[in-house]
This record gives structure tokens, sequence and C-alpha cells, in this order.
């Protein structure tokens, strides 16, 4: 049996739990420098590389390209809970007329050079589906732990 004995007054009222958080990468690699100890300036945190403000979320972006053939690919595999870029762009100019419904959000575009939208991140096997007017063609976005299109 292990036991644990502290002391301290019984009248303080310090949180004892500990919180953790996930951890979350991105596609961007910072280098720590080292700072230079021989000037006299402090500096702010926010201009030190890491300081405020620097932090960027890990988002997947998937790219549905539209032409005068439709959508395509018709299915990208997303991982969950990550948030979503998605992109279409015409690659020939034909003229788009689109519109898309997830979870957390629904919009349209139309265009003949790119759009981009940001949707909150999918539970597992939640999905995004973009339907394009012109040539009735559709594609959708899945959550899953199996990733790509």
């Amino acid at each position: 049996m292990l036991a644990f004995g502290g002391c301290g007054d019984d009248e303080e009222s310090g949180d004892s739990s500990v919180a953790t958080a996930p951890v979350v990468t991105t596609d961007r690699v910072q280098t720590a420098q080292i700072p230079d100890t021989d000037t006299d300036e402090a500096g702010s945190p926010e201009d030190q590389p890491g300081g405020a403000g620097d932090e960027e979320a890990a988002r997947s972006e998937v790219i549905i390209e539209f032409s005068k053939d439709g959508l395509s690919p018709t299915e990208v595999r997303v991982p969950p809970f990550i948030q979503v870029v998605l992109v279409i762009r015409s690659t020939d100019g034909t003229e788009y007329d689109l519109s898309f419904k997830a979870p957390s959000a629904g919009g349209g575009a139309n265009g003949t050079t790119e759009a981009d939208f940001d949707i909150d991140g999918l539970r597992p096997g939640q999905e995004i589906e973009i339907e394009e007017r012109n040539t009735n063609s559709r594609s959708k976005v899945v959550a899953s732990d199996d990733v790509g299109p």
C-alpha cells in the first residue's frame, strides 16, 4: 500500500487537481534560438520565437478540384477533431456553383477561381457533403483514422 502524507494548514484553499491537455502538433517546425546575453535589451516575449501569438492550431487542408467534368476527388478522409480548411479550386476556369453542409456549418460559393472555408473538426464518421449544382457532381470529406484521398 502506498500512502502520501502532506503538511500544511487545513485552511488552505489551493486546488490540488492536475489538468492535462492533449498534445497537438502542426506541420510547422520551430527552431529555438539562444538569446544573446551580451545586450542590455530585455525584449518582449512577443518578439521572441515561440512568443505569445505565434501559436497555430492544427488543421487539415482539403483541396477539391472542379472542372467541366465535376468535382474530384469524390471522397477525402481527414483525421477526426482537427479543423478542416476546405478549398474548392476550378482547374479549367469553368464556373462552379456549389454548396456544402457540415455538422457545424453550411455555405456555398460560386466563381471561376478558388474558394475556401474553415470548418470545425469532425467527430469520427461525420462528414462534409459538397454539391456542385451546374454538373450535379458530389464530393465528401469524412473524419476517419484512415486519412487520405
